[in-house]
């Protein structure tokens, strides 16, 4: 079970880091 919330909150955290990107992107588009 701690496997699996590590493994989510790395996800989240890397989601989160990138979802910024994402947007500049599509307004600069």
């Amino acid at each position: 079970m701690s496997k699996i919330l590590i493994f989510f909150k790395n996800f989240l955290l890397i989601y989160l880091s990138y979802l910024p990107l994402y947007i500049n992107n599509e307004v600069s588009m």
